[in-house]
């Protein structure tokens, strides 16, 4: 009887340290979870912020390009206007000088 008691106490001591063991475990394993978890998010944010800073140098890129675009528009019309309006200029005088000098047609 006494060697039955024994074995059963001997089995329960046993039975709790395997529970000891196994809720050891499960944390471990979870800690490595959550650790690895956050490694994840971290990755995703340094890509994401890598990512935006791409997508900002490419929109700034693009901005300087139609900023350079229009004023080159700019310009043109300018020139062209400034061209225009000179030759109006030219012919107005001739007409001012023609009728001051008398040869107006």
């Amino acid at each position: 009887m006494k060697e039955i008691v024994k074995r059963i106490m001997e089995t329960e001591r046993e039975l709790s340290e395997d529970v000891e063991n196994a809720r050891n475990r499960s944390q471990q394993i979870v800690r490595e979870a959550e650790k690895k978890s956050r490694e994840i998010v971290e990755e995703a944010k340094r890509e994401a912020v890598a990512r935006s800073k791409e997508i900002i140098e490419e929109i700034k890129r693009e901005a300087e390009e139609e900023r350079t675009n229009q004023v080159e528009s700019v310009k043109k019309s300018s020139s062209d206007l400034i061209s225009k309006k000179s030759n109006e200029i030219e012919k107005v005088t001739d007409r001012i000088v023609r009728i001051v000098t008398g040869t107006v047609k």
